[in-house]
């Protein structure tokens, strides 16, 4: 199994901390808005009405498969998404173990 810790000096981490906080304190620009300016909430019915327009109608069984790649090897699966008209929602995943 591959080692997921790696040793790190003591005196470097205590200075790049030091030096995340002080870039972090001394910024002092704010930042904008995260929405575009100009937009407004939608009201209520609009929302009512996308929402059931999205809604399923009857249960819905989706099945996928899925790989990972990257350097150090490559693990796949297979799983399933069941939804059920309401509020339910069930994620299923099958892969390799010990990844």
């Amino acid at each position: 199994m591959i080692s997921q810790q790696f040793p790190v000096d003591r005196v470097k981490s205590v200075l790049y901390l030091a030096g995340a906080f002080l870039v972090a304190g001394c910024g002092g620009a704010r930042l904008g808005p995260v929405l575009p300016t100009g937009m407004s909430p939608a009201p209520v019915a609009e929302a009512g009405a996308w929402v059931l327009g999205t809604r399923p109608e009857a249960n819905r069984l989706v099945r996928f498969r899925f790989q990972f790649r990257d350097d150090r090897g490559a693990a796949g699966g297979r799983g399933s998404i069941r939804i059920t008209p309401g509020d339910s929602l069930r994620f299923d995943v099958i892969g390799a173990l010990g990844v």
